[in-house]
């Protein structure tokens, strides 16, 4: 059974430490950013398996993005666990918009349209010279200039 919670801070501790290792979008700053925006996160959860969702307004029409696939530690169906998110969220949006591209779902709901676009994952275990030499060296410039003006990436989570 599908469990909303409304804003992070409704987040049982448990479910928070469980998502430590999720990405930036299951974190409360980035629920900050979203809200300073003028839009709202709210997280599906159910049995280990939880879902951010941004509701963004439109006129009077609410819609749903969703900036992430679901996080779990473990294996789940995510056909299902989607089906069932839909589902639920009916009763909060009136449309469910295309998903991001930092979304790397493995499956997708029943009755929606699957758009063909994809993302990189990279083994970061790699050295960094090697990392670097995959990259084009505009975005090597872009990441140098970065680094030059102070840029620091930190890790999400509690």
């Amino acid at each position: 059974m599908i469990q909303i919670f409304s804003c992070y801070s409704d987040i049982p501790q448990k479910i928070k430490h469980s998502i430590k290792e999720a990405n930036v979008f299951y974190t409360e700053e980035y629920e900050s950013f979203i809200r300073t925006s003028g839009h709202k996160c709210i997280y599906a959860y159910d049995e280990d398996v939880i879902l951010v969702i941004v509701v963004r307004k439109k006129l009077i029409f609410k819609y749903a993005v969703l900036p992430s696939d679901p996080f779990s530690n473990r294996e789940y169906d995510q056909k299902s666990f989607l089906n069932e998110v839909v589902r639920v969220l009916r009763r909060y949006v009136h449309w469910i918009s295309q998903t991001n591209a930092t979304a790397n779902f493995r499956e997708y709901p029943d009755n929606s349209i699957r758009i063909p676009f994809g993302n990189y994952i990279i083994d970061l275990t790699k050295e960094e010279t090697e990392l670097f030499s995959g990259v084009t060296s505009k975005c090597r410039n872009m990441i140098r200039r970065a680094e030059r003006d102070g840029v620091q990436v930190i890790r999400g989570g509690a």
